[in-house]
């Protein structure tokens, strides 16, 4: 909430100044933080629509459908937030051995490089916005 709240005034700024690197700083902001939040809201809707580990990663864990009994081995899966993503533990199936599979970094790359583009993009704005004002100030009490 607090994002949008900080979004929204910077594209009223923009607006309101008409300076061209603050209008291309807002949309950089605000394409950052809505691709970043899909690509995090794909995967959690992705992750949350299927059964788990075994679902997603038969090979190792073996498929229970939602009418079989229950597989021998206990499967753990947590979220993880570096990587981003959710990792599953336990014994395997089929080979009897602990496995570990761990997220990859492709969902990490994209949404936190995404958020720091959006942050940067939201500093170099507020910086210009203070130069800006500043010199629209000395300008005023110049003309008087």
């Amino acid at each position: 909430m607090i994002i949008l709240v900080v979004l929204l005034v910077m594209s009223v700024t923009s607006f309101r100044l008409r300076d061209a690197i603050v209008s291309n700083c807002t949309a950089a902001a605000w394409i950052g933080t809505v691709v970043g939040s899909l690509a995090l809201t794909v995967s959690s809707y992705r992750w949350n629509n299927q059964l788990g580990c075994r679902e997603a990663f038969p090979r190792h864990f073996g498929y229970r459908g939602p009418n079989w009994e229950i597989a021998p081995y206990p499967v753990e899966d947590e979220r993880s937030w570096w990587p981003l993503g959710f990792s599953c533990r336990g014994v395997s199936s089929y080979t009897r051995e602990f496995v570990s599979i761990e997220p990859g970094w492709n969902l990490t790359v994209l949404v936190y490089g995404c958020f720091g583009c959006a942050v940067a993009a939201t500093f170099i704005a507020a910086g210009r916005v203070s130069v800006v004002v500043r010199r629209r100030q000395r300008h005023r009490s110049a003309s008087r």
